[in-house]
Protein backbone atom coordinates (compact mmCIF):
# COMPACT_ATOMS: atom_id res chain seq x y z
CA UNK A 1 0.00 0.00 0.00
CA UNK A 2 2.36 2.49 0.76
CA UNK A 3 4.73 1.49 -2.35
CA UNK A 4 1.42 2.67 -4.23
CA UNK A 5 1.26 5.52 -2.40
CA UNK A 6 4.89 6.40 -3.64
CA UNK A 7 4.18 5.47 -6.84
CA UNK A 8 1.06 7.68 -7.44
CA UNK A 9 1.90 10.55 -5.57
CA UNK A 10 5.27 10.06 -7.89
CA UNK A 11 2.88 10.28 -10.95
CA UNK A 12 1.39 13.01 -10.07
CA UNK A 13 4.36 15.27 -9.37
CA UNK A 14 6.01 14.26 -12.61
CA UNK A 15 2.89 15.46 -14.41
CA UNK A 16 3.24 18.68 -12.51
CA UNK A 17 6.37 19.04 -13.53
CA UNK A 18 5.85 18.55 -17.37
CA UNK A 19 2.33 20.46 -16.55
CA UNK A 20 2.06 23.04 -14.21
CA UNK A 21 -0.38 24.97 -16.14
CA UNK A 22 -2.89 22.18 -16.19
CA UNK A 23 -2.52 21.98 -12.46
CA UNK A 24 -2.87 25.43 -12.04
CA UNK A 25 -6.03 25.48 -14.60
CA UNK A 26 -7.84 22.40 -12.58
CA UNK A 27 -7.08 23.94 -9.51
CA UNK A 28 -8.54 27.13 -10.70
CA UNK A 29 -11.57 25.48 -11.34
CA UNK A 30 -11.85 23.69 -8.20
CA UNK A 31 -11.88 27.00 -6.68
CA UNK A 32 -14.55 28.59 -8.66
CA UNK A 33 -17.09 25.73 -7.83
CA UNK A 34 -16.60 25.74 -4.32
CA UNK A 35 -16.94 29.70 -4.48
CA UNK A 36 -19.99 29.70 -6.22
CA UNK A 37 -21.48 26.55 -4.21
CA UNK A 38 -19.79 26.34 -1.02
CA UNK A 39 -19.96 29.32 1.10
CA UNK A 40 -17.42 28.58 4.03
CA UNK A 41 -17.04 30.64 6.57
CA UNK A 42 -14.30 32.54 8.51
CA UNK A 43 -13.80 29.12 10.80
CA UNK A 44 -14.27 26.78 8.01
CA UNK A 45 -11.57 28.51 5.63
CA UNK A 46 -9.10 28.55 8.39
CA UNK A 47 -9.70 24.64 9.02
CA UNK A 48 -9.86 24.18 5.37
CA UNK A 49 -5.90 26.30 6.09
CA UNK A 50 -4.80 24.14 8.34
CA UNK A 51 -5.75 21.17 5.79
CA UNK A 52 -3.81 22.43 3.15
CA UNK A 53 -0.82 23.07 5.58
CA UNK A 54 -1.43 19.45 6.73
CA UNK A 55 -1.55 17.93 3.05
CA UNK A 56 1.77 20.07 2.22
CA UNK A 57 3.36 18.46 5.02
CA UNK A 58 2.61 15.08 3.64
CA UNK A 59 3.55 15.82 0.16
CA UNK A 60 7.08 16.77 1.59
CA UNK A 61 7.61 13.90 3.46
CA UNK A 62 6.42 11.46 0.62
CA UNK A 63 9.00 13.70 -1.91
CA UNK A 64 11.62 13.12 0.58
CA UNK A 65 10.99 9.33 0.13
CA UNK A 66 10.53 8.97 -3.22
CA UNK A 67 14.49 8.31 -4.92
CA UNK A 68 12.02 10.47 -8.14
CA UNK A 69 11.26 13.73 -7.06
CA UNK A 70 12.87 16.40 -4.56
CA UNK A 71 10.86 18.10 -2.19
CA UNK A 72 11.15 21.40 -4.02
CA UNK A 73 9.09 20.08 -6.48
CA UNK A 74 6.43 19.37 -4.37
CA UNK A 75 6.34 22.09 -2.37
CA UNK A 76 6.03 23.87 -5.36
CA UNK A 77 3.19 22.08 -6.91
CA UNK A 78 1.24 22.38 -3.62
CA UNK A 79 2.00 26.17 -3.61
CA UNK A 80 0.86 26.66 -6.93
CA UNK A 81 -2.73 24.79 -6.85
CA UNK A 82 -3.22 26.59 -3.45
CA UNK A 83 -2.84 29.74 -4.45
CA UNK A 84 -5.04 29.37 -7.53
CA UNK A 85 -7.53 27.54 -5.60
CA UNK A 86 -7.71 30.04 -3.16
CA UNK A 87 -7.77 32.88 -6.13
CA UNK A 88 -10.68 30.84 -7.90
CA UNK A 89 -12.69 30.82 -4.96
CA UNK A 90 -12.56 34.48 -3.81
CA UNK A 91 -13.41 35.35 -7.44
CA UNK A 92 -15.84 32.97 -7.87
CA UNK A 93 -17.13 34.15 -4.09
CA UNK A 94 -17.42 37.82 -5.25
CA UNK A 95 -19.22 37.25 -8.28
CA UNK A 96 -21.61 34.81 -6.18
CA UNK A 97 -22.47 37.99 -3.98
CA UNK A 98 -22.40 40.47 -6.31
CA UNK A 99 -24.85 38.58 -7.88
CA UNK A 100 -27.12 37.37 -4.73
CA UNK A 101 -26.86 41.39 -3.68
CA UNK A 102 -28.53 42.95 -7.45
CA UNK A 103 -31.27 39.73 -7.30
CA UNK A 104 -32.40 41.09 -3.68
CA UNK A 105 -32.26 44.47 -5.15
CA UNK A 106 -34.18 43.80 -8.07
CA UNK A 107 -36.87 41.29 -6.49
CA UNK A 108 -38.08 43.72 -3.49
CA UNK A 109 -38.87 46.20 -6.55
CA UNK A 110 -42.77 46.21 -7.60
CA UNK A 111 -44.60 48.06 -10.41
CA UNK A 112 -43.13 49.33 -13.52
CA UNK A 113 -39.55 50.48 -13.43
CA UNK A 114 -37.54 52.65 -15.88
CA UNK A 115 -34.35 50.95 -16.94
CA UNK A 116 -31.62 52.77 -19.43
CA UNK A 117 -29.63 49.98 -21.45
CA UNK A 118 -27.18 50.20 -23.65
CA UNK A 119 -28.27 47.49 -26.62
CA UNK A 120 -25.74 44.71 -27.17
CA UNK A 121 -24.12 43.25 -29.70
CA UNK A 122 -27.27 40.63 -30.73
CA UNK A 123 -30.60 41.93 -31.72
CA UNK A 124 -32.82 38.46 -32.51
CA UNK A 125 -36.08 38.63 -34.16
CA UNK A 126 -38.99 36.53 -33.38
CA UNK A 127 -42.43 36.24 -35.45
CA UNK A 128 -45.38 35.86 -33.10
CA UNK A 129 -49.15 35.15 -33.91
CA UNK A 130 -50.16 37.54 -36.47
CA UNK A 131 -48.07 40.69 -37.09
CA UNK A 132 -46.26 40.61 -34.14
CA UNK A 133 -42.76 39.77 -33.09
CA UNK A 134 -40.28 39.67 -29.73
CA UNK A 135 -36.60 41.68 -30.10
CA UNK A 136 -34.35 39.83 -27.89
CA UNK A 137 -31.22 41.26 -26.61
CA UNK A 138 -28.61 41.17 -23.97
CA UNK A 139 -27.74 44.60 -22.48
CA UNK A 140 -24.08 45.79 -22.37
CA UNK A 141 -24.91 48.29 -19.75
CA UNK A 142 -27.85 48.54 -17.06
CA UNK A 143 -29.25 51.05 -14.78
CA UNK A 144 -32.67 50.83 -12.96
CA UNK A 145 -33.75 54.50 -12.35
CA UNK A 146 -35.72 53.84 -8.64
CA UNK A 147 -37.17 56.34 -6.14
CA UNK A 148 -34.35 56.08 -3.48
CA UNK A 149 -31.53 55.49 -5.94
CA UNK A 150 -30.25 53.98 -9.13
CA UNK A 151 -29.20 50.17 -9.51
CA UNK A 152 -26.58 49.66 -11.75
CA UNK A 153 -26.40 46.04 -12.59
CA UNK A 154 -22.63 45.06 -13.31
CA UNK A 155 -22.84 41.11 -12.49
CA UNK A 156 -26.42 39.89 -13.38
CA UNK A 157 -26.47 39.65 -16.97
CA UNK A 158 -29.90 41.47 -18.36
CA UNK A 159 -32.38 40.35 -20.92
CA UNK A 160 -34.05 42.58 -22.91
CA UNK A 161 -37.63 41.86 -24.44
CA UNK A 162 -39.19 44.05 -26.68
CA UNK A 163 -42.52 43.25 -28.07
CA UNK A 164 -43.38 45.25 -31.39
CA UNK A 165 -44.46 44.34 -35.50
CA UNK A 166 -42.65 42.81 -38.06
CA UNK A 167 -42.43 45.75 -39.32
CA UNK A 168 -41.23 47.78 -37.37
CA UNK A 169 -37.31 45.54 -37.20
CA UNK A 170 -36.12 49.09 -39.06
CA UNK A 171 -36.97 51.04 -35.95
CA UNK A 172 -36.05 48.11 -33.38
CA UNK A 173 -33.13 48.74 -30.90
CA UNK A 174 -29.36 48.65 -32.92
CA UNK A 175 -26.26 47.17 -30.91
CA UNK A 176 -24.85 50.29 -29.29
CA UNK A 177 -27.85 52.39 -28.58
CA UNK A 178 -28.76 53.53 -25.27
CA UNK A 179 -32.24 53.11 -24.60
CA UNK A 180 -35.08 53.88 -21.82
CA UNK A 181 -37.14 50.74 -21.60
CA UNK A 182 -40.57 50.84 -18.53
CA UNK A 183 -41.70 47.50 -17.75
CA UNK A 184 -41.71 44.92 -15.34
CA UNK A 185 -38.39 43.71 -14.53
CA UNK A 186 -37.98 40.23 -12.93
CA UNK A 187 -35.12 38.21 -12.14
CA UNK A 188 -35.60 34.93 -13.41
CA UNK A 189 -33.45 31.40 -12.25
CA UNK A 190 -31.41 29.78 -15.05
CA UNK A 191 -30.67 26.13 -15.51
CA UNK A 192 -27.11 26.28 -14.65
CA UNK A 193 -27.79 27.42 -11.16
CA UNK A 194 -27.19 31.17 -11.76
CA UNK A 195 -30.20 34.27 -12.50
CA UNK A 196 -30.60 36.79 -14.95
CA UNK A 197 -32.47 39.86 -15.10
CA UNK A 198 -35.52 39.80 -17.46
CA UNK A 199 -37.10 42.94 -18.26
CA UNK A 200 -40.08 43.06 -20.72
CA UNK A 201 -41.20 45.91 -22.39
CA UNK A 202 -42.90 47.24 -25.67
CA UNK A 203 -43.95 49.61 -28.41
CA UNK A 204 -44.18 52.91 -27.49
CA UNK A 205 -42.99 56.34 -26.46
CA UNK A 206 -44.19 55.99 -22.71
CA UNK A 207 -42.78 52.14 -23.19
CA UNK A 208 -39.38 52.61 -24.59
CA UNK A 209 -37.43 55.08 -25.72
CA UNK A 210 -34.24 55.74 -27.90
CA UNK A 211 -31.56 57.95 -26.00
CA UNK A 212 -28.74 57.98 -28.06
CA UNK A 213 -27.61 56.39 -31.63
CA UNK A 214 -24.22 54.47 -31.71
CA UNK A 215 -21.61 56.11 -33.52
CA UNK A 216 -20.83 55.04 -37.03
CA UNK A 217 -16.79 54.78 -35.79
CA UNK A 218 -18.09 52.56 -32.76
CA UNK A 219 -17.19 48.41 -33.17
CA UNK A 220 -21.02 47.88 -32.37
CA UNK A 221 -21.85 49.65 -35.58
CA UNK A 222 -18.73 48.09 -37.40
CA UNK A 223 -19.25 44.90 -35.95
CA UNK A 224 -23.02 44.57 -36.25
CA UNK A 225 -22.65 45.56 -40.68
CA UNK A 226 -20.02 43.06 -41.05
CA UNK A 227 -21.95 40.23 -39.44
CA UNK A 228 -25.31 41.37 -41.40
CA UNK A 229 -23.09 41.68 -44.37
CA UNK A 230 -21.58 38.06 -43.65
CA UNK A 231 -24.96 36.33 -42.87
CA UNK A 232 -26.31 37.80 -46.70
CA UNK A 233 -23.35 36.47 -48.36
CA UNK A 234 -22.99 32.79 -46.74
CA UNK A 235 -26.21 32.50 -48.76
CA UNK A 236 -25.97 33.90 -52.59
CA UNK A 237 -26.86 31.44 -55.01
CA UNK A 238 -28.60 29.33 -52.59
CA UNK A 239 -31.80 31.65 -51.04
CA UNK A 240 -34.03 28.88 -52.35
CA UNK A 241 -32.42 25.98 -50.94
CA UNK A 242 -35.38 25.34 -48.16
CA UNK A 243 -33.33 25.08 -44.78
CA UNK A 244 -30.05 25.01 -45.95
CA UNK A 245 -29.09 28.83 -46.07
CA UNK A 246 -30.13 28.57 -42.22
CA UNK A 247 -27.95 25.63 -41.45
CA UNK A 248 -25.35 27.14 -43.36
CA UNK A 249 -25.64 30.52 -41.54
CA UNK A 250 -25.52 28.73 -38.30
CA UNK A 251 -22.45 26.73 -39.37
CA UNK A 252 -20.37 29.28 -40.52
CA UNK A 253 -21.45 32.66 -38.70
CA UNK A 254 -22.90 31.23 -35.00
CA UNK A 255 -26.62 32.53 -36.17
CA UNK A 256 -28.30 29.56 -34.54
CA UNK A 257 -31.81 31.40 -33.95
CA UNK A 258 -31.86 31.02 -37.67
CA UNK A 259 -32.25 27.61 -37.83
CA UNK A 260 -35.98 25.96 -37.83
CA UNK A 261 -37.02 23.94 -35.04
CA UNK A 262 -37.63 20.81 -37.10
CA UNK A 263 -33.72 20.50 -38.13
CA UNK A 264 -32.24 21.19 -34.49
CA UNK A 265 -34.61 18.77 -33.24
CA UNK A 266 -33.28 16.21 -35.81
CA UNK A 267 -29.63 17.26 -35.29
CA UNK A 268 -30.30 16.89 -31.52
CA UNK A 269 -31.54 13.77 -31.90
CA UNK A 270 -28.80 12.42 -33.70
CA UNK A 271 -26.08 13.77 -31.09
CA UNK A 272 -24.71 16.25 -33.67
CA UNK A 273 -26.07 19.23 -32.56
CA UNK A 274 -22.30 20.76 -31.60
CA UNK A 275 -21.58 20.87 -35.57
CA UNK A 276 -23.62 24.43 -35.42
CA UNK A 277 -21.50 25.70 -32.48
CA UNK A 278 -18.53 27.96 -33.66
CA UNK A 279 -15.51 26.34 -32.25
CA UNK A 280 -11.88 25.34 -32.85
CA UNK A 281 -12.86 24.01 -36.44
CA UNK A 282 -14.30 27.05 -37.37
CA UNK A 283 -11.15 29.47 -36.03
CA UNK A 284 -8.77 26.15 -37.37
CA UNK A 285 -10.10 26.79 -41.07
CA UNK A 286 -10.41 30.39 -40.81
CA UNK A 287 -6.81 30.83 -39.84
CA UNK A 288 -5.15 27.61 -41.85
CA UNK A 289 -7.17 29.87 -44.58
CA UNK A 290 -5.04 33.42 -43.28
CA UNK A 291 -2.12 31.09 -43.03
CA UNK A 292 -1.80 30.67 -46.67
CA UNK A 293 -2.24 34.20 -47.61
CA UNK A 294 0.19 34.84 -44.87
CA UNK A 295 2.97 32.61 -46.37
CA UNK A 296 2.22 33.80 -49.73
CA UNK A 297 3.42 37.26 -48.86
CA UNK A 298 6.27 35.71 -47.37
CA UNK A 299 6.09 36.63 -43.76
CA UNK A 300 8.38 34.24 -41.23
CA UNK A 301 6.25 32.23 -39.16
CA UNK A 302 7.89 34.06 -36.12
CA UNK A 303 5.42 37.01 -36.77
CA UNK A 304 2.17 35.29 -37.50
CA UNK A 305 0.56 35.81 -34.64
CA UNK A 306 0.80 39.52 -35.01
CA UNK A 307 -1.25 39.19 -38.52
CA UNK A 308 -3.59 36.26 -37.45
CA UNK A 309 -4.98 37.45 -33.62
CA UNK A 310 -6.48 40.26 -35.35
CA UNK A 311 -8.47 39.00 -37.94
CA UNK A 312 -9.19 36.18 -35.97
CA UNK A 313 -10.67 38.33 -32.88
CA UNK A 314 -12.57 39.96 -35.54
CA UNK A 315 -13.90 36.75 -36.79
CA UNK A 316 -15.07 35.82 -33.76
CA UNK A 317 -16.76 38.66 -32.97
CA UNK A 318 -18.66 39.18 -36.30
CA UNK A 319 -19.62 34.99 -35.41
CA UNK A 320 -21.22 35.55 -32.42
CA UNK A 321 -18.60 35.68 -29.31
CA UNK A 322 -20.09 32.95 -28.29
CA UNK A 323 -18.18 30.81 -25.18
CA UNK A 324 -16.62 28.21 -27.61
CA UNK A 325 -15.94 30.45 -29.71
CA UNK A 326 -13.77 32.87 -27.68
CA UNK A 327 -12.42 29.95 -26.29
CA UNK A 328 -11.14 28.81 -29.44
CA UNK A 329 -9.94 32.15 -30.07
CA UNK A 330 -7.82 32.47 -27.41
CA UNK A 331 -6.19 29.15 -27.39
CA UNK A 332 -5.18 29.74 -31.39
CA UNK A 333 -3.74 33.08 -30.35
CA UNK A 334 -1.80 31.26 -27.86
CA UNK A 335 -0.31 28.28 -30.00
CA UNK A 336 0.53 31.02 -32.78
CA UNK A 337 2.58 33.20 -30.18
CA UNK A 338 4.14 30.10 -28.68
CA UNK A 339 7.20 30.39 -31.10
CA UNK A 340 7.62 34.38 -30.22
CA UNK A 341 8.32 33.57 -26.46
CA UNK A 342 10.56 30.73 -27.31
CA UNK A 343 7.72 27.84 -26.67
CA UNK A 344 6.42 24.79 -29.43
CA UNK A 345 3.13 24.92 -29.53
CA UNK A 346 1.57 22.68 -26.50
CA UNK A 347 -2.56 21.52 -27.06
CA UNK A 348 -2.48 21.05 -23.08
CA UNK A 349 -0.91 23.90 -22.29
CA UNK A 350 -2.87 26.12 -24.60
CA UNK A 351 -5.81 24.88 -23.53
CA UNK A 352 -4.99 25.52 -19.34
CA UNK A 353 -3.54 28.66 -20.15
CA UNK A 354 -7.12 29.64 -21.74
CA UNK A 355 -9.38 28.17 -19.02
CA UNK A 356 -7.03 30.62 -16.97
CA UNK A 357 -7.75 34.05 -18.87
CA UNK A 358 -10.99 33.24 -19.69
CA UNK A 359 -12.16 31.68 -16.10
CA UNK A 360 -10.50 34.77 -14.57
CA UNK A 361 -12.33 37.15 -16.44
CA UNK A 362 -15.60 36.03 -16.10
CA UNK A 363 -15.48 33.41 -13.74
CA UNK A 364 -19.59 32.35 -14.35
CA UNK A 365 -18.75 30.33 -17.37
CA UNK A 366 -17.18 27.69 -14.86
CA UNK A 367 -21.34 26.68 -14.80
CA UNK A 368 -22.23 27.76 -18.59
CA UNK A 369 -22.93 24.59 -20.89
CA UNK A 370 -21.57 25.84 -24.08
CA UNK A 371 -18.20 26.63 -22.42
CA UNK A 372 -18.13 23.67 -20.46
CA UNK A 373 -19.06 21.31 -23.55
CA UNK A 374 -16.40 23.30 -25.50
CA UNK A 375 -13.59 22.89 -23.37
CA UNK A 376 -14.20 19.32 -22.15
CA UNK A 377 -14.77 18.33 -26.13
CA UNK A 378 -11.35 19.79 -26.54
CA UNK A 379 -8.94 18.69 -23.43
CA UNK A 380 -10.81 14.96 -24.49
CA UNK A 381 -9.24 15.86 -28.53
CA UNK A 382 -6.02 16.14 -26.68
CA UNK A 383 -5.98 14.07 -24.31
CA UNK A 384 -7.48 10.87 -26.67
CA UNK A 385 -7.81 11.19 -30.36
CA UNK A 386 -4.20 10.25 -31.13
CA UNK A 387 -3.59 6.87 -28.54
CA UNK A 388 -7.58 5.94 -30.24
CA UNK A 389 -5.94 6.92 -33.30
CA UNK A 390 -3.09 4.63 -32.78
CA UNK A 391 -5.53 1.69 -31.72
CA UNK A 392 -7.87 2.09 -34.86
CA UNK A 393 -5.47 1.97 -36.89
CA UNK A 394 -3.85 -1.26 -35.57
CA UNK A 395 -7.89 -2.35 -35.54
CA UNK A 396 -8.40 -1.76 -39.22
CA UNK A 397 -5.04 -2.80 -40.03
CA UNK A 398 -3.52 0.28 -41.73
CA UNK A 399 -0.20 -0.97 -41.85
CA UNK A 400 -0.88 -4.10 -43.52
CA UNK A 401 -2.50 -2.33 -46.33
CA UNK A 402 0.62 0.45 -46.58
CA UNK A 403 2.56 -3.04 -46.77
CA UNK A 404 0.73 -4.07 -49.52
CA UNK A 405 1.60 -1.05 -51.49
CA UNK A 406 4.67 -1.08 -50.87
CA UNK A 407 5.35 -4.73 -52.28
CA UNK A 408 3.65 -3.55 -55.63
CA UNK A 409 5.47 -0.56 -55.65
CA UNK A 410 8.63 -2.76 -55.18
CA UNK A 411 7.63 -4.78 -57.88
CA UNK A 412 6.72 -2.10 -60.47
CA UNK A 413 2.93 -2.40 -60.53
CA UNK A 414 1.72 1.50 -60.21
CA UNK A 415 -2.06 0.21 -60.96
CA UNK A 416 -1.83 -2.07 -58.15
CA UNK A 417 0.16 0.12 -56.35
CA UNK A 418 -2.01 2.59 -56.11
CA UNK A 419 -5.27 0.88 -55.88
CA UNK A 420 -3.74 -0.97 -52.39
CA UNK A 421 -2.53 3.13 -51.76
CA UNK A 422 -6.10 4.48 -51.85
CA UNK A 423 -7.33 1.62 -49.60
CA UNK A 424 -4.20 2.68 -47.23
CA UNK A 425 -5.45 6.22 -47.10
CA UNK A 426 -9.07 5.21 -47.15
CA UNK A 427 -9.15 3.34 -43.84
CA UNK A 428 -6.81 5.80 -42.05
CA UNK A 429 -9.51 8.60 -42.84
CA UNK A 430 -11.72 5.79 -41.30
CA UNK A 431 -9.83 5.71 -37.96
CA UNK A 432 -8.83 9.01 -37.69
CA UNK A 433 -12.32 10.06 -37.94
CA UNK A 434 -13.36 7.96 -35.88
CA UNK A 435 -11.02 8.42 -32.86
CA UNK A 436 -12.05 11.93 -33.31
CA UNK A 437 -15.69 10.91 -32.68
CA UNK A 438 -15.01 8.58 -29.84
CA UNK A 439 -12.88 10.99 -28.04
CA UNK A 440 -15.45 13.79 -28.27
CA UNK A 441 -18.35 11.39 -27.39
CA UNK A 442 -16.47 9.52 -24.42
CA UNK A 443 -16.23 13.19 -22.41
CA UNK A 444 -19.61 14.29 -23.67
CA UNK A 445 -21.46 11.74 -22.48
CA UNK A 446 -22.10 12.82 -18.60
CA UNK A 447 -22.40 16.64 -19.75
CA UNK A 448 -25.52 15.40 -22.14
CA UNK A 449 -26.41 13.16 -19.93
CA UNK A 450 -26.54 16.07 -16.69
CA UNK A 451 -28.27 18.62 -18.81
CA UNK A 452 -30.33 17.31 -21.45
CA UNK A 453 -31.12 13.73 -19.99
CA UNK A 454 -30.02 12.21 -23.05
CA UNK A 455 -27.52 9.05 -24.20
CA UNK A 456 -26.81 9.61 -28.00
CA UNK A 457 -24.95 7.05 -29.28
CA UNK A 458 -25.93 7.27 -33.06
CA UNK A 459 -23.48 10.50 -32.91
CA UNK A 460 -20.73 8.31 -32.82
CA UNK A 461 -21.68 6.72 -36.17
CA UNK A 462 -22.99 10.17 -37.53
CA UNK A 463 -20.16 11.67 -37.05
CA UNK A 464 -18.48 9.45 -39.56
CA UNK A 465 -20.08 11.24 -42.16
CA UNK A 466 -21.22 14.47 -40.89
CA UNK A 467 -17.83 15.37 -39.44
CA UNK A 468 -16.29 15.60 -42.99
CA UNK A 469 -19.06 17.28 -44.56
CA UNK A 470 -19.30 19.67 -42.06
CA UNK A 471 -15.68 20.53 -42.75
CA UNK A 472 -16.13 20.74 -46.16
CA UNK A 473 -19.23 23.14 -45.67
CA UNK A 474 -16.71 25.70 -43.51
CA UNK A 475 -14.22 25.59 -46.43
CA UNK A 476 -16.22 25.96 -48.80
CA UNK A 477 -18.33 28.22 -46.79
CA UNK A 478 -15.16 30.37 -45.86
CA UNK A 479 -13.79 30.52 -49.61
CA UNK A 480 -17.40 31.47 -50.81
CA UNK A 481 -17.72 34.71 -48.39
CA UNK A 482 -14.39 35.90 -49.17
CA UNK A 483 -14.67 35.37 -52.66
CA UNK A 484 -18.22 37.17 -52.48
CA UNK A 485 -15.97 40.78 -52.32
CA UNK A 486 -14.67 39.91 -55.79
CA UNK A 487 -17.17 37.83 -57.92
CA UNK A 488 -20.45 37.03 -57.10
CA UNK A 489 -20.54 33.76 -59.43
CA UNK A 490 -17.63 32.46 -57.21
CA UNK A 491 -19.25 33.09 -54.11
CA UNK A 492 -22.34 31.06 -55.70
CA UNK A 493 -20.46 28.49 -57.09
CA UNK A 494 -18.67 27.54 -53.71
CA UNK A 495 -21.81 28.03 -51.67
CA UNK A 496 -23.77 26.06 -53.39
CA UNK A 497 -20.76 23.29 -52.80
CA UNK A 498 -21.21 24.04 -49.31
CA UNK A 499 -25.16 24.01 -49.85
CA UNK A 500 -24.71 19.91 -51.24
CA UNK A 501 -22.27 19.03 -48.06
CA UNK A 502 -25.28 20.44 -45.02
CA UNK A 503 -27.42 18.26 -47.36
CA UNK A 504 -25.38 15.27 -46.94
CA UNK A 505 -25.39 16.39 -43.16
CA UNK A 506 -28.99 16.71 -43.03
CA UNK A 507 -29.67 13.18 -44.62
CA UNK A 508 -27.40 11.05 -42.49
CA UNK A 509 -28.43 13.35 -39.16
CA UNK A 510 -32.32 12.37 -40.46
CA UNK A 511 -31.28 8.77 -40.84
CA UNK A 512 -29.54 8.10 -37.74
CA UNK A 513 -32.17 9.68 -35.81
CA UNK A 514 -34.52 7.41 -37.24
CA UNK A 515 -32.85 4.76 -35.94
CA UNK A 516 -33.78 3.17 -32.74
CA UNK A 517 -31.52 2.94 -29.36
CA UNK A 518 -29.54 6.06 -31.60
CA UNK A 519 -31.07 8.64 -29.12
CA UNK A 520 -31.94 7.15 -25.50
CA UNK A 521 -34.02 9.54 -22.65
CA UNK A 522 -32.67 8.72 -19.36
CA UNK A 523 -32.89 9.87 -16.36
CA UNK A 524 -31.35 13.35 -15.58
CA UNK A 525 -27.41 12.42 -14.17
CA UNK A 526 -26.57 13.95 -10.79
CA UNK A 527 -23.33 16.12 -10.41
CA UNK A 528 -22.09 13.35 -7.97
CA UNK A 529 -22.20 10.82 -10.79
CA UNK A 530 -20.80 13.51 -13.42
CA UNK A 531 -17.60 13.73 -10.85
CA UNK A 532 -17.49 10.00 -10.12
CA UNK A 533 -17.49 9.47 -14.75
CA UNK A 534 -14.66 12.07 -14.75
CA UNK A 535 -12.73 10.88 -11.98
CA UNK A 536 -12.75 7.77 -13.90
CA UNK A 537 -11.83 9.60 -17.41
CA UNK A 538 -8.97 10.82 -15.74
CA UNK A 539 -7.72 7.49 -13.97
CA UNK A 540 -8.04 6.68 -18.18
CA UNK A 541 -5.65 9.50 -18.92
CA UNK A 542 -3.34 8.57 -16.40
CA UNK A 543 -3.09 5.10 -17.31
CA UNK A 544 -2.80 6.21 -21.21
CA UNK A 545 0.16 8.12 -20.24
CA UNK A 546 1.81 5.68 -18.07
CA UNK A 547 1.46 2.99 -21.16
CA UNK A 548 3.37 5.85 -23.00
CA UNK A 549 6.02 4.75 -22.27
CA UNK A 550 6.28 1.53 -23.65
CA UNK A 551 4.66 2.18 -26.54
CA UNK A 552 6.42 4.73 -29.35
CA UNK A 553 3.05 5.44 -30.81
CA UNK A 554 2.21 7.41 -27.73
CA UNK A 555 5.10 9.81 -27.36
CA UNK A 556 3.14 12.70 -27.65
CA UNK A 557 2.26 12.49 -24.37
CA UNK A 558 5.84 12.84 -23.13
CA UNK A 559 5.48 16.55 -24.63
Amino acid sequence: MRTLIQRGWGTVVRGYAQQPLAFASMSLVLGLCGGFFIHLGAVHVAVATLGALFLCACGIVLSMRSRFFSASTAVAMLMVCGFFFYVGYLRAWCDAWGRSDEAHRVAVLSGTQACVVRVGLDVIQKPLRGASARYTFYADECTIQTAAAPISIRYLPVRVEWYAGLDDKPFAPAPGEIWRFSGKVTVRPLRNGLSEIRLSSGKGEKRSVKLAVASSESWYVRFDHLRRQAIHRVTIGIESWGAIPALNQAMLLGARHEMPADMKRVFSNSGTIHVFAISGMNIALVAAFLIAVIRLLGIPRFYWGFFLAPLLVVYTVISGACPSAVRACIMAIILFFAPLFGRRPNGVAALALTALIVHLIKPALIVDAGSLFSFTVMLGLVLFVQPFSVLLRRVFQCAWFEQRSILYQSAGNRFHFWLWRSFYWCVRYISDVLAVSLAAWLVSVPLTAYYFGRLTPGGLFANLVITPASFMVVVAGCVGLASSYFSLTVATFFNQIAGLFTQVMVWSAERTAACPGMNLEIARWSPVLVALYFTAVVLFAFLVRSRSRKSRGLEWLEH
